[in-house]
């Protein structure tokens, strides 16, 4: 197997962000919704590149975003691969 390269883990990484922004976006119209049609958007490349986080705002990001991808129906719009992901980050400790 080939060593990840800096270019292909920055991608890896902005595809898992996009992928946590699109199911966010499908939980809350699937919650609050009121219009049959309503309008997913996709963030700017450069709203991609992100910035630095302390550890603690860094985990309560990564909690906030972990609760509101979920409808009060228990729904989640995030393959369970990304889900199981997400948990790994936030159950971090190292």
């Amino acid at each position: 197997m080939d060593k990840p390269t800096i270019e292909g883990t920055e991608h890896a990484i902005k595809a898992f962000v996009e992928r946590l922004y699109l199911s966010n976006q499908l939980a809350f119209i699937t919650m609050y919704g009121k219009a049959k049609e309503e309008t997913i958007t996709r963030l700017e490349e450069h709203e991609l590149d992100g910035g630095l986080l302390g550890s603690k705002a860094f985990l309560r990001t990564l909690e906030s975003i972990h609760y509101n991808l979920y409808t009060n129906a228990g729904r989640i719009f995030l393959g369970r691969k990304d889900e199981r992901r997400l948990e790994r980050y936030i159950s971090y400790q190292g």
